[in-house]
C-alpha cells in the first residue's frame, strides 16, 4: 500500500512541474534523480537485507550523475524556447 501511494505522489508532483512550465527532460532528470536518492537510501539503511555491497553507493553514484545532468539542463536552452 505504501508503494501506491508513492507512486501517484511522484506522479502529482512530476505533473505539478510540468505544469508549472517544466519541460519535458527536466522533469524526468529531477524525477529520476529524487527516485534514485530514495532507493540508495533504502539500500544504506537495509543493508542487513541483503544485496552486494557495491548497491547503495552505485545507487549514490546515479543520484549524483542525475541532479549534475538536472543542473546542467537548466542552463541549456531548449530548441525552440526563448
Amino acid at each position: 500500500m505504501g508503494a501506491e501511494w508513492f507512486v501517484r505522489g511522484v506522479l502529482f508532483v512530476g505533473l505539478a512541474l510540468a505544469l508549472a512550465g517544466w519541460d519535458g527532460r527536466r522533469v524526468a532528470l529531477w524525477g529520476a534523480a529524487a527516485a534514485s536518492g530514495f532507493h540508495a537510501a533504502s539500500h544504506f539503511m537495509d543493508t542487513e537485507l541483503g544485496g552486494r555491497d557495491s548497491d547503495p553507493w552505485l545507487l549514490a553514484l546515479l543520484t549524483v550523475v542525475l541532479v549534475a545532468a538536472g543542473l546542467l539542463s537548466q542552463r541549456t536552452p531548449q530548441p525552440g524556447r526563448v
